[in-house]
């Protein structure tokens, strides 16, 4: 009776181990297919980070085209003048 009961806890054990092994399976596909996508994630970023390296340019070209509309405004209003 004793060695049954034995034989009952190895089919018992083994098939514990069996529906863990499948669950870490599965678990560890998903965590490959999250790697995955965080990789063309990173990448997708890389690229917009890169062409957000000009912004500290606008702002000077904000400056310079303001300076520029108020010199062309002197000049026009001294063309009317001297006209």
């Amino acid at each position: 009776m004793a060695s049954v009961l034995w034989w009952i806890g190895i089919v018992v054990m083994l098939l514990a181990g069996v529906v863990v092994a499948r669950s870490a399976a599965s678990v560890l596909g998903r965590i490959k297919a999250i790697q995955g996508l965080a990789g063309e994630i990173i990448t997708g970023a890389g690229g917009i980070s890169r062409r957000l390296d000009a912004v500290p340019k606008l702002v000077k070209t904000q400056e310079l085209a303001t300076a520029a509309h108020k010199l062309v405004g002197r000049y026009g209003a001294a063309l009317l003048r001297a006209l």
